[in-house]
This record gives structure tokens, sequence and C-alpha cells, in this order.
């Protein structure tokens, strides 16, 4: 995992909003046991465990070696925390059928060629009447939402158009759908689901002249990798990185001030309970 997409995960939320999700949304309790699916370097494992704690558990699985290694570190920060961190492909996980209480990920279908058949693993090893929540993008609308000043209206449609390309090209390749977020509650409501909900993420993303706070200097590491014209590509691809090119000069300066809503899709369903 790109340790910059990794790290900006955090700043798709603001504090007091996570006890919202935490107690509403995942319906987090003290003894459940959790699937995060995609886990990466463990954000979701850190924030979330302390709710089903004591007597409950987080396991994360992922494909990416390194951050498996990142999140593995969290037992030496909180030995008595019931963790365990996997190696294992989202399509084909290590559990058996109905065995967790919910199932969690965070922009890990947007990756995928095949996010359906993600979701269908995940249900599997969800117990009947259990929760799952996908928490995906929408990054053209995200796209959208960006403002720089200086850009006139025409500039900034044609850099949507630019991200709308660029995500269509991604699809088609087998990259991922950059789209997912919105998409969801459809695919849930067709898998059998019921009590879908849907919500957005709160936080904004900005930069805003002299970037002070904790959240304004962990977003300009992400634009730096995003508008740098040499040698950097971005998260999505060069591209993506010709596409806001104009401004790197005013970000090195600190003089750049932009902010977007990252619109990430928080969507719930409840599996059926047959029993």
């Amino acid at each position: 995992m790109n340790n910059t997409v990794a790290a900006i995960r955090s700043f798709m939320w603001n504090d007091d909003y996570q006890e919202v999700l935490a107690r509403n949304v995942l319906r987090l309790r003290e003894g459940q046991t959790v699937a995060d699916v995609g886990c990466g370097d463990g954000y979701l494992s850190r924030t979330y465990y302390p709710y089903v704690h004591p007597g409950g558990s987080f396991t994360g699985y992922d494909v990416d070696r390194e951050a498996l290694s990142m999140a593995a570190g969290l037992l030496d920060d909180h030995p008595d925390w019931n963790l365990s961190f996997e190696e294992a492909d989202a399509y084909a996980l290590p559990a058996e059928d109905g065995s967790v209480d919910r199932v969690v990920c965070q922009t890990l279908l947007m990756h995928l060629a095949e996010p359906e058949r993600a979701i269908d693993e995940m249900l599997r090893i969800l117990r009947p009447g259990g929760w799952i929540v996908c928490m995906e993008p929408d990054m053209l609308l995200s796209s959208l939402s960006r403002y720089y000043p200086d850009d006139t209206d025409e500039q900034w449609l044609d850099k949507a158009g630019q991200r709308l390309r660029q995500f269509t090209a991604m699809q088609e390749a087998g990259r991922g759908d950059f789209r997912i977020g919105r998409k969801l509650p459809d695919i849930f409501s067709r898998k059998g689901l019921r009590n879908v909900e849907m919500r957005l993420n709160d936080a904004v993303y900005q930069l805003i002249p002299p970037y002070e706070p904790r959240r304004e200097r962990g977003y300009r590491k992400f634009m730096e990798q995003s508008l740098k014209p040499s040698g950097g590509t971005g998260p999505f691809g060069q591209q993506g990185a010709e596409a806001d090119g104009a401004h790197w000069e005013q970000l090195k300066e600190q003089t750049l001030l932009t902010h977007v809503t990252n619109m990430l899709y928080i969507v719930s369903g409840q599996k059926e309970n047959h029993s």
C-alpha cells in the first residue's frame, strides 16, 4: 500500500464523527468479532477496537506485507488488545462461514477488478444478522468539489473531464472503479441485505496558508505527491499529476489555498437472519 494513501485515511474523518460511526453505523459492542478487509496499516482496527474491548477481536486481512508489518506494530503498543493481521486476498478470506459479527472495509473495493466478488466473500464470513460496512469513494465527485481560487469555471470543468476520462480508462483496464461508492446501495440491495443505509464522511481536506493544523500538514504531503511535475505520479498516475501541475510552485511556497470534500460513501447493510 502506498504509504501516503494509507496515512491519509485518518484525514477522512473528524474525531468526534468516529464515535457516531462506531455506535450508530458499525453498531460495535463489547465482545464482538470484526473482520477488517484490506486493513492496510491497521487504521480501522486501532480506531474501533476499543469499542469491542473487552472480549472482542479484530482480524485484519491484506495482501500487502509491508502494510501488515506496520499493522502488527499495534500489538507492541497495546499488548492486551485481541488483534491479528493475516496475509489474505479479499476474494478468498481464511475465515469460516458466518464466523464474524461485523465486516468492514475502507477504500478497498475501489482498487479491485471484481468488487462484487469481494463483497460476496465478506458476506460469506458474516453471521446472519450481522452488519457489513463499506467506506468507498466517488473520486469524480471529489474532483468536482476541489477548489482553487485562481481557476476559472472552464478550467474547473476541464480538470473534471480529465479525471472522468482517467477513471473510466482505469476501470476498463481492470484497475478498479474509483466511483464505486455511489453504487454500493444498489449492490447491497441486489445481494439481499436489509436495512441498507448510506452516509458521507464529514471531513474536508484543506490547505489554507500557512498550513499549521495537523490535518493540513498531512494533506500537504498527499498534494505534494499528486502535484509534483517530475517523478511524482500521484495516487492516480501521471495524468492526475499533470492535471494540477500548475499549482506545484504555490504549494512549495506555502501560498496554495485549496480544499476538497473527499466524498467517502459509508454504506451499511444487515445480512438476513434466517433463524
